[in-house]
């Protein structure tokens, strides 16, 4: 009887050694599948995790699954960051314009143009036609400033003839152009000088830029 009673437990066991087979490989497939649909990412992008900030072990690094409650422990700190970085600010980009249709040019200096700019780094160009209104034969010298406050960004001169010389031009265009980096608001200009001329078609545009190489 106690024979039979030993063959009957080790047939016992060995019917359930399969099912407990089969329980461990089911265990270790819902172990995987839970790794496998962790958060990390999670659904902003951000991935979570801890570095330890005391010894021992100072500064290993884990991730950690913030959607599903885990946090960082006493002795670490929260370190996040994304897989791809978020977009900067687009750096400035803004431009001034100031345009006249025309004035006579004073000897003693004339604006033509101006602007008001708030602080920045900006490129800057104007342009202007010039013509003579002396009515006689004589020359006229018109010589013109780009300036940002009272610094001189660029100059230009022309000789203009006079309308009573059939055989030459009697107007002229200028082009200017420069850099300038203000830190408050400052004001830039096109002024001009001459004898007996006048402008025409005058433009003045200050474009904001991040950096001036």
């Amino acid at each position: 009887m106690r024979s039979t009673s030993k063959f009957s437990r080790a047939g016992s066991l060995a019917r359930r050694r399969p099912l407990l087979i089969a329980v461990t490989i089911a265990v270790v497939f819902a172990a995987a599948a839970g790794i496998a649909y962790a958060n990390i990412p999670d659904s902003s992008g951000v991935i979570h995790g801890c570095y330890k900030k005391t010894s021992p072990q100072q500064g290993t690094l884990r991730v950690v699954d913030s959607e599903k409650g885990q946090t960082c422990g006493a002795s670490e700190n929260t370190l996040n960051w994304n897989q791809m970085g978020p977009r900067g600010a687009r750096g400035p980009s803004d431009a001034y314009l100031a345009a006249d249709d025309g004035k006579t040019i004073d000897i003693g200096g004339t604006t033509l143009a101006t602007l008001t700019l708030p602080a920045g780094n900006y490129t800057i160009e104007a342009k202007t036609g010039v013509y003579s209104i002396g009515g006689d034969a004589k020359d006229d010298i018109v010589d013109c400033l780009l300036k940002a406050g009272n610094t001189t960004i660029d100059e230009d001169q022309v000789r203009i003839d006079g309308l009573g010389d059939g055989t030459n031009d009697d107007n002229e265009f200028m082009n200017f152009i420069g850099t300038a980096s203000f830190g408050a608001t400052e004001t830039v200009s096109l002024v001009c000088s001459s004898s007996f001329s006048s402008s025409e078609s005058t433009k003045l545009l200050a474009t904001q830029v991040e950096t001036l190489h």
